[in-house]
């Protein structure tokens, strides 16, 4: 899984805007698709409870889901990670397979 690639935006990629005086951020097609497309086999993990570290999180995710193919775990603050899968199969058995408890929690 490549994650070191830069995303080019097009002049008019983006258009800044504000609706009722909140700020507002369009998208051209292009660049909204590639967004999905790069979210498209991601889930959003949410820790209840006491925290746990970065590498137990992760292998703890790792002994449970066992996927066919690495994930990549990203920490975006405040008890959320994102879990970026590879493969449509894994993705899909870690939703139909659920309700996670790592540690009791």
């Amino acid at each position: 899984m490549d994650l070191d690639y830069e995303l080019e935006f097009d002049e008019g990629g983006i258009n800044k805007s504000y609706i009722n005086d909140v700020p507002a951020i369009d998208f051209s097609k292009r660049i909204n698709y590639l967004l999905v497309k790069d979210m498209a086999l991601t889930v959003v993990v949410k820790l209840l409870g006491k925290s746990i570290g970065f590498k137990t999180l992760q292998n703890r995710i790792s002994n449970l889901w066992r996927p066919s193919k690495p994930f990549h775990l990203i920490d975006i603050d405040n008890g959320y990670y994102l879990v970026k899968f590879q493969n449509k199969k894994d993705y899909g058995n870690m939703l139909s397979q659920g309700l996670w408890i790592i540690f009791g929690q």
